[in-house]
Formats: C-alpha cells, sequence, structure tokens
C-alpha cells in the first residue's frame, strides 16, 4: 500500500515555522523501489545526505550559535534512521524536518520519489512538496512597482490571476541632503506599493484559497514584502526565489 503522509495542514505549520536564530535541517530521501529497494542501497543514500548535512552546518559562521544546533540536529537525524523509527516501507520519498534545539522533528512518508537533499536553513525548506497535487500554490513576483501572481486555477493549471503597477519614482544623483529627502519619500512610495501588493495577495486567497505561497523578489526586497503580509497570507509562506519579475511566465516561475 502506498503512503503519503503529506497534508495542507501540515504543510501550513512547516511554512509558518519561525525558530529565532536556530536552524532547521531538512532531509530528503528518495526511496524509489527501482533504485533503493535494498537496505544498503538506502543505506549509503543516507549516509551521503548526512554528510552533506554536516558540510552545511559546517558552512555557518564560526562561533555561529545556529552551528552547534545544526551539529545536534544531525546527530538526531543519524539516530532516527538507525532506528526502528525509520519505516520506509510503502513510501517512494521522505522528508524530515529538524531542528532540535527548537522542538521540531517532523517526518512525511511521500507516494512520490524525491531528490535527494540535504539543506540547512532558518526554515524547513519545502520547495521538493510545492509540487504535490493536494496543495494550491500561489507564486507572487513583485518588483518595488509592479506585482503579478500566479495561482492554481480550480481546474486547471497555474494561472496569472493578479497584475498591478504603482508609479513608484526611480533613484537619482543630485546629492547632499535633497538627495535623501528624495530617496525617502521614493521608499514611501515603495511602502504604499507593497501595501497594495499585500492587499491584492490577500484578495487573491479569499479568492483560490491557495494553501501556499512563495514569492519571487529580491533579497533586499524580500524581507518588506514578507513584512506587509496580512498575517493570514504570511502564515502560508514558504520563502523567496529569484525570478525575472516582470517577463516570467507561469511556467518559467514555477
Amino acid at each position: 500500500m502506498q503512503v503519503n503522509e503529506i497534508d495542507i495542514g501540515r504543510l501550513q505549520r512547516l511554512a509558518a515555522w519561525r525558530p529565532q536564530g536556530t536552524p532547521v535541517t531538512s532531509v530528503y530521501v528518495d526511496l524509489d523501489p527501482t533504485g533503493f529497494a535494498t537496505a544498503p542501497a538506502r543505506a549509503t543514500q543516507i549516509s551521503s545526505l548526512l554528510a552533506d548535512a554536516e558540510h552545511a552546518a559546517e558552512r555557518l559562521a564560526a562561533g555561529h550559535a545556529g552551528r552547534a544546533s545544526a551539529r545536534r540536529d544531525v546527530e538526531a537525524l543519524r539516530a532516527f534512521f538507525a532506528g526502528a523509527d525509520f519505516e520506509p516501507k510503502g513510501a517512494h520519498g521522505l522528508a524530515v524536518f529538524c531542528s532540535t534545539d527548537a522542538g521540531l522533528f517532523e517526518v512525511l512518508r511521500l507516494p512520490e520519489p524525491v531528490e535527494p537533499a540535504a539543506v540547512v536553513d532558518e526554515r524547513p525548506w519545502l520547495e521538493p512538496l510545492i509540487g504535490h497535487e493536494r496543495a494550491r500554490r500561489c507564486l507572487a513576483l513583485v518588483s518595488r512597482r509592479t506585482l503579478r501572481a500566479f495561482a492554481d486555477d480550480r481546474d486547471g493549471p497555474l494561472l496569472e490571476q493578479a497584475d498591478l503597477a504603482d508609479d513608484v519614482h526611480g533613484r537619482h544623483d543630485q546629492g547632499g541632503w535633497s538627495q535623501s529627502r528624495y530617496q525617502r519619500g521614493i521608499e514611501h512610495e515603495v511602502d504604499e506599493h507593497l501595501k497594495r501588493c499585500a492587499e491584492a495577495l490577500l484578495a487573491l486567497l479569499h479568492r483560490t484559497r491557495y494553501d501556499v505561497l512563495a514569492i519571487g523578489a529580491t533579497p533586499e526586497l524580500y524581507g518588506r514584502v514578507e513584512a506587509a503580509l496580512d498575517p493570514r497570507v504570511r502564515e502560508r509562506l514558504i520563502g523567496r526565489f529569484d525570478v525575472d519579475v516582470e517577463q516570467a511566465n507561469a511556467d518559467e516561475a514555477l
């Protein structure tokens, strides 16, 4: 019997997970029976993934509190995969999210194979799960003056369902006090634009009932977008991705 332990409630809870200063180690294991039917094959893959997780932990800044936390995550994962709780039967993939110091240890057995991966980040890495048929998706492409949002249609593929543009002035090089005042005015216009984006995404949530949200934006802008979101939208947010905000179509964004 094929196992599927993913549901919208679990996705939303993981997407909303924000441990303060404590990283999350996400591990995806491919259990496709055509390649990993035997215990030795699975063990080799898992050993490689845990080594990747260890290397990711060591890449955190020296003295960073998260480095020791991520090391403890690796040890907890190693104990899990060596113990009786690791049950691959009936699953074609496995996702494990571990943040030992923050009290997170979540295991999802999946009905389809996944690309093996180990990621240490500030929140659970959910990207491989987003294409799952039970999750309605919204991809919001946000710049300092535009918003384009793609969402799953009730009976079909991703469609562009929101599009707005605001008249935000560009930067200039006058210099001195006048430039500083001008720049503050521009940033206020950007904040007003992001407020409109947040309102549009809330309206889209009411209309399409999307379950997960990913935002295409620059790293500099992303935090401001997240801060502007209504809590009902923010709890569906899984993170940021790079994209040509004004030109990408739905397939390219996805």
